[in-house]
């Protein structure tokens, strides 16, 4: 029991990691590429499973890099808006 509720918990935040930073990455990609890639033949579920982890992968790429410009420049921000 224990060995298919970890794999339930697997497959959920798998699943939960894909939702989330899927379209960021298809974003990113999008602009890179000048609209070439990733070619969405019709829906979501036609593409690879390599192609949805490369964009997936790009995804968190993208975000940590926003997370940590803004963790960067936030204070900076504040204190300029402030005076």
């Amino acid at each position: 029991m224990e060995s298919v509720l970890g794999f339930l918990g697997f497959v959920l935040r798998q699943l939960a990691f894909e939702a989330i930073f899927f379209w960021p990455g298809w974003a990113v990609l999008k602009v890179l590429t000048l609209g070439r890639y990733p070619r969405l033949r019709g829906q979501y579920l036609n593409l690879d499973y390599t192609e949805i982890t490369l964009i997936v992968f790009v995804g968190v790429l993208s975000v940590f890099g926003l997370v940590v410009l803004a963790a960067k420049f936030w204070p900076e921000m504040v204190q300029v808006s402030s005076t």
